[in-house]
């Protein structure tokens, strides 16, 4: 009994976890005026937030698959990203850690979503 209770535990956390994270992607999307549903898709929710916060260049994601491109375009869509929201510099820095947690601030901020220069 003891040890269905080790594998129980952390399945739970992980199930919250994401419900948590999907829930900020919704919110995230809605503010951009994207269909929310598709931040349930992993690809997909890249490519739309890409095409959300450059202004329907979402072509540009695909920076992410060049060896070292794709850390300076993470950066850079980190920090864009946090601007469109309406953060900071520093806000889209801690975003490059934090993804999750950034993304459920960034969804239910009052701050709306508006596309700021590449």
């Amino acid at each position: 009994m003891g040890s269905s209770n080790v594998i129980l535990l952390p399945s739970l956390l992980a199930l919250v976890w994401y419900v948590l994270v999907i829930v900020g992607g919704f919110k995230m999307f809605k503010k951009a005026n994207k269909p929310a549903i598709l931040a349930i898709i992993p690809v997909v929710n890249f490519f739309v937030l890409v095409d959300a916060v450059t202004d329907g260049k979402w072509y540009k994601g695909f920076w992410m698959l060049v060896p070292i491109a794709d850390i300076v375009f993470l950066i850079k869509f980190s920090i864009k990203t946090a601007k469109c929201y309406g953060f900071s510099v520093g806000f889209g820095i801690l975003t490059l850690f934090f993804p999750f947690v950034c993304s459920l601030i960034m969804g239910f901020s009052s701050n709306d979503f508006a596309v700021v220069e590449w």
